[in-house]
């Protein structure tokens, strides 16, 4: 069942120059809801996401996010990262609709299709390093990253930390995240014309619940809250302070 919280671990556990492909793929099935910040913006929501986690060795896929571990032990690791910058996909969701949405799930890097619009925001990656510590006395995890944009698209960065805490048992598993992630003004200037006044920080937090049913199928719940910084509310094209997601319905994986 860590697959659903810990995927990473979960899939490459012994994690080492040797160890064998391994790969895995799923569906999650049910309603996915993200909220979003833009002003006469639609709201995202999905039926189906598709489920795709790759390891060799060192290398961890999820989706879209890669990582390369340069050390590792059974409680440490620090990584390479690269991840797609969610605030890209925010405009890239409501200018491309249904088909977008799905595009940027599976992996899109290329930039939209031009349109008639007078500018249109480009999708970004980051990548840079993370550090994650393991502290079984706790059952938590914690992560630190420093990550860039790679595209020159905002030639932008983020720094984040992020507390996941962790209880099991043999008839459920619930985590619960919080998150701060620091963004910088080229971010904040290029995707939401922000008029740079007020804080940089995002924060995060998020329940994550998953029940077994049978072999490979679980029942899943997971909620996310996020209070926006002062750099994002006091954009023009921004009328939220907070943003609400979730996800309910059946992970089943192979």
């Amino acid at each position: 069942m860590l697959a659903l919280i810990f995927p990473k671990l979960a899939l490459s556990e012994e994690n080492c120059p040797s160890c064998e492909f391994n790969w895995q793929i799923g569906l999650a099935v049910g309603q996915t809801y993200y909220e979003s910040p833009l002003s006469g913006a639609d709201d995202i929501s999905l039926p189906v996401i598709p489920l795709l986690e790759m390891s060799y060795g060192r290398f961890y896929l999820k989706n879209t996010t890669l990582t390369y571990d340069l050390y590792q032990t059974e409680t440490r690791a620090f990584s390479l990262k690269g991840k797609h910058n969610f605030d890209g996909l925010y405009h890239y969701a409501n200018d491309k609709g249904i088909d977008g949405k799905f595009a940027f799930i599976m992996g899109n890097f290329g930039e939209p299709e031009v349109e008639e619009e007078p500018e249109e925001k480009r999708l970004s990656y980051l990548a840079g390093v993370e550090f994650t510590q393991l502290s079984t006395e706790y059952n938590s995890l914690f992560t630190y990253s420093l990550l860039n944009d790679v595209t020159n698209t905002h030639n932008g960065f983020e720094a984040e930390f992020k507390w996941t805490k962790i209880w099991l048992s043999e008839k459920f598993e619930l985590s619960t995240d919080a998150v701060l992630t620091y963004k910088s003004d080229d971010l904040f200037e290029y995707y939401y014309d922000s008029e740079l006044t007020g804080s940089n920080v995002v924060k995060k937090f998020s329940v994550n619940l998953a029940y077994p049913l049978l072999d490979n199928w679980w029942l899943a719940l997971n909620y996310q809250y996020q209070a926006l910084p002062g750099k994002m509310t006091n954009s023009p094209i921004v009328d939220e302070s907070s943003l609400h997601s979730y996800f309910a319905g059946i992970i089943v994986r192979w």
